[in-house]
């Protein structure tokens, strides 16, 4: 079975029409069909913490500095 081909410019679409919605966005996933998987987060600081395996990393809460919270 070929592999879709799925362009940068699709991506950002529909990744910017699901920020327009207000949800915020975790990460991205692209399957080999060309289905793009948005996986989402309650908070935009999450999406920040999201460690590439896609779960938060629970050291992040200690090293942020105090000023960011």
């Amino acid at each position: 079975m070929p592999r879709a081909t799925v362009s940068s410019a699709s991506i950002t679409r529909t990744v910017k029409a699901v920020a327009s919605a207000g949800v915020h966005v975790g990460r991205v996933e692209i399957k080999p069909d060309g289905t793009i998987v948005i996986h989402t987060v309650d908070e935009p600081a999450q999406a920040a913490m999201l460690s590439e395996t896609g779960e938060a990393n629970e050291w992040d809460d200690l090293l942020e500095p105090e000023a960011s919270r």
